[in-house]
């Protein structure tokens, strides 16, 4: 295994203010499709799974738990298209994720940037 540092992550407090952080992960000899992140003061690390990824342009990826309880549709852009995302929505359907558990995240408010 070795460690690694994820991206910087973004969350709103609850005055509105925008907090970067970053949650060590550790890559357990997957050539990096697996992660073991820390996200807070907690003592144990969650398997994260890379289990899609745009292998163009790294535009996109999909992250999720092996229970099938937690998924992340990561874009690099504010918007994704809408065909790709109903693509990516009916590929995690067929590995077993249930896609009316999915809450889509506004992000009209980035787009002006």
């Amino acid at each position: 295994m070795r460690r690694s540092q994820t991206d910087a992550s973004k969350s709103p407090t609850a005055a509105g203010k925008q907090v970067a952080w970053r949650p060590p992960a550790v890559v357990p000899d997957s050539g990096n499709a697996r992660l073991k992140v820390r996200i807070g003061p907690v003592p144990f690390a969650g398997d994260y799974y890379v289990i899609g990824l745009d292998d163009r342009d790294y535009r996109w990826a999909v992250v999720g738990h092996p229970s099938r309880n937690y998924l992340w549709i990561l874009s690099r852009e504010p918007q994704m298209s809408p065909g790709r995302y109903d693509k990516i929505v009916a590929e995690v359907q067929r590995l077993g994720y249930d896609p009316t558990r999915i809450v889509r995240t506004d992000q009209s408010r980035n787009l002006a940037r």
